[in-house]
């Protein structure tokens, strides 16, 4: 089974860079994740590895072996695209089918190699139905089960579930990870979709402006961001402030920012002076300030605010809160009591992510451009 490595891999079209020294490593039997902004590369990163595109520059090698020479029906790749790909004039047993019978196999073992490709898939409509009588999410099935058929080793998938609707593209990521996962077949999949990703990855390729900004495990990416914007991208939302490291004790660093309020945090070596803390909304706890307590707020990791927006989304509260450090995000629980717009408040932080501040300033550096 492949393994794929990308050395040094770049593409332009004209002025825009699309990939920009890409080095990257997936493992063999892994199912990998590319997430990242739009216009940040992912899809022509796979269609690169696909040979779909020729890289500028670099090379990306299958089980060791480059493959830039080598055409594209020779990589033993099995694609599926967001655009559903079928046949419309094949019904789906000939769409199935397709490539082994194009590679002249014997009847048989086309027919061994169907059945095997629809029972994974668990595809029981009429074979003998056209793919516009099936909906998007059986269409996107049928292509599913012709890439097994065509005995891929390394399945690329390109928004396999961005046309499906948010209900049948749940339930399919997982039949996806389960088939891969039975047939120790690779997969690189492209999403827009973080929780697509987080919920079936092994590892997460988050790209930005072309590069490889972090890569980990769904936990690895969330509990230990590299940058600023990894912080922001996964979860989509975070508070950032900038400030000064003041003093240090053992592994914690004590930060001032910008209007006095103290933050504890765990020291990152090689911090030093101006830095950026980043606070996740969920890593706050709210509270109402029935007395106004605190009025100097000597205390550290809290602070201040008064409710100005609040928003109920189901499994958590979004509230807005404006304190003397601008205006923070906080996610609380469905189950807690809800606070309502213009409550005095104190908020409690429960964990921060330190990092040096950016060259290109903070605003820069967290853009999804």
């Amino acid at each position: 089974m492949p393994n794929v490595v990308v050395v040094n891999v770049k593409k332009r079209y004209g002025e825009i860079v699309a990939l920009d020294g890409v080095n990257l490593e997936i493992k063999d039997r892994e199912y990998v994740c590319i997430i990242g902004p739009s216009g940040s590369g992912k899809s022509t990163l796979l269609k690169v590895i696909a040979g779909i595109l020729e890289p500028d520059e670099g090379q990306v090698y299958i089980d060791g072996i480059p493959v830039s020479e080598i055409p594209i029906e020779e990589r033993r790749l099995g694609i599926v695209m967001q655009d559903i790909m079928l046949f419309p004039h094949m019904n789906i047993w000939d769409n199935v089918i397709y490539s082994p019978v194009v590679k002249g196999l014997q009847y048989n073992i086309v027919r061994e190699k169907g059945l095997t490709a629809l029972s994974l898939l668990e595809i029981d409509a009429n074979l003998n139905s056209l793919p516009n009588e099936l909906s998007r999410g059986a269409q996107q099935k049928v292509a599913l089960a012709r890439a097994l058929a065509a005995d891929a080793k390394l399945l690329l998938l390109d928004e396999p579930l961005g046309s499906i609707d948010a209900r049948t593209a749940r339930v399919l990521r997982y039949e996806l990870r389960r088939i891969v996962k039975s047939l120790g077949l690779t997969a690189i999949h492209v999403t827009h979709n973080q929780e697509e990703a987080m919920s079936i990855a092994d590892r997460i390729v988050i790209m930005r402006r072309g590069k490889v900004e972090q890569v980990g495990t769904p936990i690895e990416l969330y509990a230990s961001p590299k940058t600023p914007f990894v912080c922001r991208f996964i979860g989509g939302e975070a508070n950032f402030f900038e400030g000064t490291i003041t003093e240090r004790n053992g592994t914690l660093a004590t930060i001032k920012l910008k209007n006095g309020t103290k933050i504890v945090a765990e020291e990152l070596r090689g911090i030093n002076g101006k830095v950026v803390v980043a606070i996740r909304p969920e890593h706050i706890s709210i509270t109402e300030d029935k007395e106004e307590m605190y009025s100097d707020l000597s205390s550290e990791n809290v602070l201040k605010g008064r409710i100005i927006e609040v928003n109920f989304l189901g499994s958590y509260i979004r509230y807005v809160v404006d304190t003397d450090e601008g205006e923070i995000i906080v996610k609380a629980p469905r189950n807690a009591i809800v606070l309502r717009e213009n409550t005095p408040v104190l908020l409690n932080i429960n964990k921060a992510y330190v990092f040096n501040y950016p060259e290109e300033g903070l605003e820069r550096a967290i853009a999804y451009e």
